[in-house]
């Protein structure tokens, strides 16, 4: 079911958040990293089993689970699913996930997200977690909550997030057996190949000296970017991305959650930090 050809490597785009210049430091990645695995072949029966077995008014009918993507690192087994609901049904805004191991499905909804993502840590880490587990816990949620299109981690990537799409497209070899498909604008931040980081170097080392000469991009304030940072507060972790997110609004955001030692998400917020 799962074709790992597709795995998200964060580090490859978790960089160096110093201001351009023309001494600028080599690409370093971040220490923390993660795989987001997309799963191609999701089991057509899953939408009888769902249409069946979760009975709740607010969930509409489903009409078809298509692509999903599951998180090996931190949720074995879980995959959060592409929906398309049944002609005429009108959601709030949610997702799915199922658990192949349980054959549990998760509904979560955006007004109850902490909530809802909390059902899927469970008890899964009852003697507690790592930093690092942390961090795991952390990327799901944001990715499913807030749907970044783009970590960014310096300056440059406000310059280069507009052409990344266009670049990869054209840089990417199909794999045998598989049609070249246009990547949707969130493949650097969560689709990236393995060759992300020399992809990046190339990218940056082609704007160069257009993106020394960017007005925008000087004089940006301090916590405008960043690679993520997790620090220990009591029995709490509180790990810190900064993204843009999905849509054209120019805007640079900063996500923080607190994850308690149990797993749970006890708060997340997202904050407006540059608008660009």
């Amino acid at each position: 079911m799962l074709n790992k050809s597709f795995a998200l490597v964060l580090a490859l785009l978790l960089l160096s958040c110093s201001t351009p210049s023309r001494d600028e430091k080599p690409v370093v990645p971040s220490p923390y990293t993660m795989d987001i695995q997309i799963v191609w072949d999701i089991d057509t029966s899953l939408v009888d089993k769902f249409n069946k077995y979760v009975v709740d008014e607010s969930v509409p009918r489903v009409a078809e689970f298509k692509v999903g993507k599951s998180f090996p690192q931190i949720f074995p087994g879980l995959i959060l699913l592409s929906t398309k609901f049944a002609e005429g049904e009108k959601p709030e805004a949610m997702s799915f996930c199922y658990d192949t191991l349980s054959g549990r499905f998760y509904q979560i909804i955006n007004r109850s997200f902490e909530t809802d993502f909390n059902e899927i840590v469970g008890e899964r880490f009852e003697n507690g977690i790592s930093e690092e587990q942390a961090f795991w816990i952390a990327a799901c949620a944001v990715f499913m909550s807030y749907h970044p299109k783009v970590i960014v981690c310096r300056a440059a990537d406000l310059f280069l997030e507009p052409r990344l799409r266009s670049y990869m497209n054209e840089t990417y070899t199909p794999r045998p057996g598989r049609p070249q498909k246009e990547f949707s604008n969130l493949w650097w931040g969560w689709d990236a190949f393995p060759s992300a980081n020399n992809d990046y170097r190339g990218l940056y080392n082609a704007y160069r000296d257009s993106i020394m000469d960017d007005d925008i991009l000087q004089d940006i304030p301090d916590g405008t970017f960043g690679v993520p940072t997790v620090e220990k507060d009591g029995i709490y972790y509180v790990v810190t991305f900064f993204g843009l997110p999905g849509g054209a609004s120019g805007e640079v955001h900063r996500y923080r959650l607190r994850i308690a030692s149990d797993g749970r998400l006890h708060r997340s917020s997202s904050e407006v930090v540059f608008y660009y």
